[in-house]
């Protein structure tokens, strides 16, 4: 069966086999041949302050909390999370054992690659924007897609844009974006 034509359950399937094929037994934050691109394995409850640059994750199994000022934000499997800026957090992971491991994979953004294709796209400032620093949203199939595809088609393009733009593109015209000074004007191929 094509991962194209998989439902959300059987793409997240694909990704969860990908992410511990990748770590095999190692936990923590582990880098991979993709650059930018890591997956994270926990396989103990706990707590722990991080430090993060923005990035995006999609969740792919396990539960995790986290703490930014006076907010907090929990996510789980089929979620998507976006940080805004180079922040500090307390964060715990609340299911994760050896058998079922909390699993993520997480793009690290580089906010001058993300300014470039706004402007490239078409992507317009907001008016007025939430200043959150942090967002949790359901993955739709185009985002679980995008990371299914990621390490395979990175130096490729769909749509004339190349694939390391298109999940810029493709966060920038979702709904994660409400906090960014950016808006999608029309933008083919964008979600």
């Amino acid at each position: 069966m094509s991962i194209l034509r998989s439902s959300k359950e059987e793409i997240l399937d694909h990704l969860r086999t990908s992410v511990i094929t990748e770590a095999g037994k190692r936990t923590g934050f582990l880098g991979t041949t993709v650059p930018k691109l890591n997956v994270v394995r926990r396989v103990q409850q706990g707590q722990k302050l991080s430090f993060n640059e923005p990035y995006l994750a999609l969740i792919l199994q396990g539960t995790k909390k986290t703490y930014i000022a006076d907010k907090s934000f929990t996510y789980t499997a089929g979620d998507i999370v976006i940080t805004n800026l180079s922040l500090s957090s307390r964060t715990i992971v609340q299911e994760a054992s050896s058998a079922r491991p909390f699993l993520s994979i997480v793009l690290t953004l580089d906010p001058l690659i993300l300014s470039d294709v706004a402007r490239r796209y078409g992507f317009d400032a907001f008016e007025e924007a939430d200043s959150s620093a942090m967002a949790v949203s359901q993955a739709d199939n185009d985002f679980l897609l995008a990371f299914a595809r990621m390490s395979s088609l990175l130096e490729k393009e769909q749509n004339g844009i190349p694939l390391d733009r298109l999940y810029y593109v493709r966060l920038l015209a979702s709904d994660l974006m409400t906090w960014n000074p950016f808006a999608p004007n029309e933008i083919e191929g964008a979600k």
